[in-house]
């Protein structure tokens, strides 16, 4: 029986992420650029082109980790520095998605609001199979992601919002 080494099994969970980060980060893009298409149609509001242009850099920023990690030399690779890197980066992709949360409901009606809590539900479901390789991982671009947006439903005082709130934050 083959014997590996826990440094063999982090390369292997290292390689999975970074493989799925190139497929997922063009569908982040185009759920990014359809949710202020939806939001902003004439794209007058500069929260929203401010959002979209940083959410666009931090997908480019994935990518370019993700391309350098591909040319990276496997055989003296440590995997803690990118993982760390990893986790850094969706986080704050995760953060993004919580603060246009917040954006929306503080600005748009609740039909708006729940569409836009569907997609960060939708966003939630799918890190669980990219990330399934991380729990950090997830917990990283999820936590930061749902958090924010339930407590300030919870906070708000009214009932219908404090619900969608409890419902987001037990996603």
């Amino acid at each position: 029986m083959t014997s590996y080494s826990e440094s063999f099994f982090e390369k292997k969970r290292l390689g999975a992420l970074m493989r799925q980060s190139v497929v997922a980060l063009p569908g982040n893009l185009l759920v990014a650029v359809c949710m202020v298409l939806l939001l902003d149609r004439n794209f007058s509001s500069g929260f929203l082109i401010f959002w979209l242009t940083a959410m666009t850099l931090a997908i480019l920023v994935r990518f370019l980790i993700a391309c350098k990690y591909r040319f990276a030399d496997k055989t003296s690779l440590n995997p803690k520095p990118w993982f760390i890197i990893y986790e850094i980066s969706i986080f704050f992709m995760g953060a993004r998605w919580g603060v246009l949360g917040i954006y929306v409901d503080l600005h748009f009606s609740l039909v708006y609001l729940s569409i836009t809590l569907l997609i960060i539900a939708g966003l939630a479901a799918a890190s669980v199979s990219t990330n399934a390789v991380s729990k950090p991982a997830f917990f990283c671009f999820a936590f930061p992601m749902i958090t924010p947006i339930a407590v300030f439903l919870i906070g708000s005082g009214d009932f219908e919002l404090i619900v969608l709130g409890v419902i987001v934050g037990g996603f």
